[in-house]
């Protein structure tokens, strides 16, 4: 081999076709995103255990914008199945667990002059958003999280026609939840969905928001109480998302396709939710009769796992011992027994519910959920109906009456391709069955035919 000095040696390379090419890193990556509100001091979105003891905070800026780093971790010391191996083995378990928690939270422009609305609604005022990593959402105030944030842009933002699954609620005394999944994305005819008195409080989908960091390629989404999308990097690519969001929820209208989804609207109004308060407060006394029932909240349990046991909270030590599987009706109603009119909502709203995954309830699974989250109850008044769902009052809007009453008269309207014969003369019988586009139009009916 003859080598000349001062020359170097090359060599020419050919990257094989089988050989796999270098991904180029994304600028986004994907976060559970909350939006909060009412939070006047970034730290009123988070409980007050974790702004002590073993999670530390930190204050600073982000993008220019005011934001507070909250982490740490939730120790068990002993492992909830410890006990059954001892007890099987004779051997001594000394195993535990640490799970790591994180929240960001960084303050939110101005509603009213991002928006340009001039008067900002309740819902905008001291907004904060929360950025949750690992079990953070467990640190989370659950009064200050906006309920549906997710779901809202989601449906403002998914191709109609790419729908991968969706929860729905029946917003009646039953409380059914249905969750379906079609991998190969349908539209929500293909779902079944957007019937009357359901209430969609989970969307997966695909969606193309080219104006995020991610660019204008299609990303999957999955909007409920939090909306889960690929977020920037880095501190101006995050605020720029942010403000995008913040953005498509108030200025995009819903797509016509989804708008149906927003068919029941929260309501607000103090004067009427008092008067709804005082309707739960009577069914709570004497249950029997009532539409009232249990109702699950669901998108605190499916998104974690399922439960195998839970703690009620707020009713003495005795109470809090761990029971099994998911709490029933009766869980709530009996400590509600005893107490006086006009004291049972209030009593109901301080009791807590914390899931577990283990039989022991000692590895928790959600934040302390409130009793009235657990409460299905609906109610007319003034020819509306009402709904109790997931903590909040919910009123049937205009559109959605409309729209029922359309749909009933269109049945009626048909031709039913026979002729009936005519009735013998003289028959005084009443006639007891009303036209159901005549009846008020509610959330879901309860009646049975």
């Amino acid at each position: 081999m003859l080598l000349v000095i001062g020359v170097p040696l090359t060599r020419s390379y050919r990257l094989r076709d089988d050989m796999p090419v270098p991904r180029k890193p994304s600028p986004a990556s994907r976060t559970s995103l909350y939006r909060l509100t009412r939070v006047t001091g970034l730290a009123d979105g988070i409980q007050a255990k974790y702004l002590d003891g073993d999670f530390t905070t930190a204050e600073l800026t982000v993008g220019g914008r005011e934001a507070l780093l909250v982490l740490g971790s939730i120790n068990t010391p002993t492992v909830s199945w410890a006990a059954a191996v001892h007890g099987l083995t004779g051997q001594a378990v000394t195993l535990g667990n640490v799970t790591a928690a994180a929240v960001l939270l960084i303050r939110a422009a101005d509603a009213s002059q991002e928006a340009g609305h001039g008067d900002a609604d309740a819902d905008d005022l001291d907004v904060a958003w929360a950025l949750t990593y690992g079990m953070g959402f467990q640190l989370l105030d659950p009064a200050r999280i906006d309920n549906g944030f997710g779901q809202r842009i989601a449906i403002r933002t998914a191709d109609p026609k790419e729908l991968n699954s969706l929860t729905r609620t029946t917003l009646d005394q039953r409380a059914r939840t249905e969750r379906s999944t079609i991998p190969s994305g349908d539209s929500l005819r293909g779902f079944g969905a957007g019937d009357f008195g359901e209430l969609v409080t989970r969307l997966v989908a695909k969606a193309e928001i080219p104006s995020l960091t991610a660019g204008s390629k299609p990303i999957r989404i999955r909007g409920a109480d939090a909306l889960s999308v690929p977020l920037g990097k880095t501190p101006e690519q995050l605020i720029k998302d942010l403000d995008v969001l913040d953005e498509i929820l108030h200025a995009r209208a819903p797509l016509p396709e989804l708008g149906v989804l927003e068919q029941i609207v929260a309501l607000k109004d103090p004067e009427i939710l008092d008067r709804l308060e005082q309707a739960l407060d009577e069914a709570l006394g004497s249950p029997d009769g009532k539409r009232l029932g249990l109702s699950w909240p669901h998108e605190r349990i499916d998104e974690n796992g399922t439960p195998t046991s839970f703690r009620v909270y707020g009713l003495g030590r005795q109470a809090a011992a761990p029971q099994d599987g998911l709490p029933a009706l009766e869980t709530f109603l009996e400590p509600l027994a005893h107490a006086t009119a006009g004291e049972r909502v209030e009593r109901l709203k301080k009791i807590r519910v914390m899931l577990y995954r283990d039989a022991n309830a000692t590895d928790s699974m959600s934040f302390l959920i409130p009793g009235l989250r657990w409460i299905a109850f609906e109610t007319d008044a003034d020819g509306r109906r009402y709904c109790l769902h997931d903590g909040h009052w919910y009123l049937m809007n205009q559109q959605y009456a409309e729209r029922l009453r359309r749909q009933a008269q269109q049945i009626f309207d048909r031709d039913p391709g026979i002729a009936l014969p005519d009735g013998p003369q003289g028959n005084t019988r009443p006639n007891t069955t009303s036209s159901p586009h005549t009846r008020s139009a509610g959330c879901a009916s309860t009646e049975h035919r």
